[in-house]
């Protein structure tokens, strides 16, 4: 199953990292994805924001994709709501940063889990299993249904009981413990 990635990252001009950023390009576009790709330029030469020619344009772009893959190595206020954005259009989302990187990301997002972004750290030569790792569970729940059930007392007690502790809505809930005991 292809699906449509938009992939973001942040660079400085001339940066050596960017021959990462093509081959994570080249090997997210290997398994027949198509890939949608918005690089965030810091330049002291150029306007904060001229990049930006045509902001709708890109939340479209967002919109039209299937999945939101992010590398975060560095910190970019754009790219932050950039997967904002692509969260709350419901978009498995992946925040990517490599070990010793200060894009790693911070307590808002790693003390209030969600369904939809997984977190990965990666060395250089990592990347590809992380990504890969996301991008198979990311095409089961696009493949997935939806689905209701009527609940005993004891057993709404019980997830109402994981949801305190997890943090998660119901569904996410109830999601996690067939996941879990189907492993």
């Amino acid at each position: 199953m292809s699906v449509k990635i938009f992939y973001t990252y942040a660079i400085k001009d001339h940066d050596p990292r960017s021959v990462l950023h093509d081959k994570i390009i080249e090997f997210l576009k290997s398994g027949g994805n198509v890939v949608d790709v918005y690089k965030f330029v810091f330049s002291e030469t150029v306007e904060p924001g001229s990049e930006d020619a045509d902001p709708t344009g890109t939340i479209k772009r967002i919109k039209n994709s299937d999945l939101f893959i992010g590398e975060m190595s560095r910190a970019s206020q754009t790219l932050g709501f950039l997967m904002a954005f692509a969260v709350q259009s419901g978009k498995p989302s992946l925040y990517l940063y490599p070990v010793g990187s200060l894009g790693r990301p911070g307590k808002f997002i790693t003390e209030n889990p969600s369904r939809l972004i997984t977190v990965e750290k990666y060395s250089d030569s990592g990347y590809e299993a992380k990504i890969r790792e996301f991008l198979d569970r990311a095409k089961r729940k696009l493949a997935s249904s939806r689905t209701t059930f009527v609940s005993t007392r004891e057993i709404d007690d019980f997830i109402s009981s994981k949801i305190k502790e997890l943090g998660l809505s119901k569904g996410e809930v109830i999601r996690k413990i067939i996941e879990e005991s189907s492993a």
